[in-house]
């Protein structure tokens, strides 16, 4: 073989590997960056339904919220409501089957279950709201009836105090307007 015919079969060579390389590399490159493109879209996907998710959640929490808060201020007017004057609260608490007993265990549960959904600032209203239904037939001053009527009859304006108190709170923790005032 002539030098001239190895250098034409060498220039050949040369010539269909680095087609070859060419083609490869193209196709490497384009691999590459449907990989990319591919990679942002699915980034672009997974942040929008993270979002989508959030906000999803957001709503379920409002909505449960709404429910459990309205039913917080509505079990609270109820029990408070349902309280006597001074007087009969420690007979008529510990009876299992009356109207105060069943009102407390009923604002009991609402306030056990909007404690996990609430802000801080509720919550801190709801320990009140707790802490007061507890009193709700405790009688410090047993035997000393003037006594006995004051402190029960503080006990029940703290009550309502406590359930117009939850009601602001629910409401501003909700982004709603506070309660209308009642005029007096």
């Amino acid at each position: 073989m002539t030098p001239q015919l190895w250098a034409t079969i060498a220039v050949a060579v040369i010539g269909v590997a680095g087609t070859l390389a060419a083609a490869l590399l193209t196709q490497t490159k384009a691999a590459n960056l449907e990989q990319q493109r591919w990679s942002r879209e699915r980034d672009r996907e997974e942040a929008r339904y993270e979002m989508e998710r959030a906000r999803d959640h957001e709503l379920w929490l409002r909505n449960n919220r709404q429910e459990i808060y309205a039913e917080l201020v509505r079990a609270s007017s109820q029990f408070f409501v349902s309280l006597p004057g001074p007087g009969l609260l420690a007979d008529r608490c510990e009876d299992t089957t009356s109207e105060i007993y069943v009102g407390r265990e009923t604002f009991f549960e609402v306030l056990y279950r909007a404690r996990f959904i609430a802000g801080p600032a509720l919550q801190t209203v709801i320990r009140r709201a707790l802490d007061n239904a507890e009193n709700v037939g405790h009688d410090p001053y047993f035997g000393d009836p003037p006594r006995q009527r004051t402190f029960q009859s503080e006990m029940i304006h703290e009550a309502y105090a406590v359930t117009r108190e939850l009601e602001v709170a629910a409401r501003a923790e909700l982004g709603l307007p506070p309660p209308v005032q009642d005029s007096e």
